[in-house]
């Protein structure tokens, strides 16, 4: 988890990436969490993301915000995606 710790700031860490691909992760759901992000900080946190060119937002819904890992992803089996015909916007 201590690797991961530099998305909660916005940055998208070489290290956090490699946990997120090793693992097979593809999303991210920042939650507006008060214990982790000052008031409105974590729309900043989303937008640094996605500016990093590593992330794309899916989806955006009070509180919430869907991102893709984009670029060089490959998941292994097993790894956290929706099926096939899922819509991971809609699973909010």
């Amino acid at each position: 988890m201590q690797r991961l710790e530099p998305l909660n700031r916005g940055v998208a860490d070489v290290g956090a990436l490699e946990v997120l691909r090793t693992s097979g992760t593809r999303y991210v759901l920042v939650v507006d969490e008060p214990r982790v992000f000052a008031r409105g900080e974590w729309r900043q946190t989303v937008a640094a993301l996605v500016a990093s060119g590593r992330f794309k937002l899916l989806v955006a819904d009070g509180p919430l915000a869907l991102l893709e890992l984009v670029g060089g992803q490959s998941p292994s089996s097993g790894g956290e995606q929706p099926g096939a015909g899922s819509d991971p916007a809609r699973e909010l």
